[in-house]
């Protein structure tokens, strides 16, 4: 599970209770909430996922197309055995325009073991270098 999708499911368990409270004295009731509203706070909460997965779904979807995008550029040549981030975003390539989503993928593929990662000290920011996984021409896409 996508771990926004899981920190927004875990707020469900507040999510619920609220919910049966709201639908309870919405119907007028009084005292302790009824079997009926919880019910009803639960069949929401179900319906309220569904769109909560396709939403997080269409993330994940992007990041894995920004990550095939990248293995063609490798695969192609256009990206070298060690690359940046930038080298990635800067040309503006088809799926690969957004840092954040080229940040995603390349995290993907460092995940997956395409990629290796290394840091490297500069006189200002700390460079992120990525290397190519010499495994990865073995691999048909």
């Amino acid at each position: 599970m996508h771990p926004a999708l899981e920190s927004h499911l875990a707020k469900y368990r507040k999510l619920v209770p609220g919910l049966a409270l709201i639908l309870h004295l919405a119907d007028g009731q009084i005292g302790e909430v009824s079997e009926a509203a919880i019910d009803r706070a639960l069949k929401w909460a179900t319906y309220l996922e569904t769109h909560a997965r396709r939403a997080y779904g269409s993330t994940s979807i992007a990041t894995a197309d920004a990550a095939r995008a990248i293995i063609a550029k490798i695969k192609s040549g256009h990206l070298k055995a060690s690359f940046g981030s930038r080298e990635v975003w800067r040309p503006q390539w088809s799926l690969l325009t957004d840092r954040e989503t080229v940040q995603a993928a390349l995290a993907l593929l460092v995940d997956y073991d395409w990629l290796g990662v290394e840091t490297r000290p500069t006189a200002g920011r700390t460079a992120t270098i990525y290397h190519v996984n010499p495994r990865m021409d073995e691999v048909n896409l």
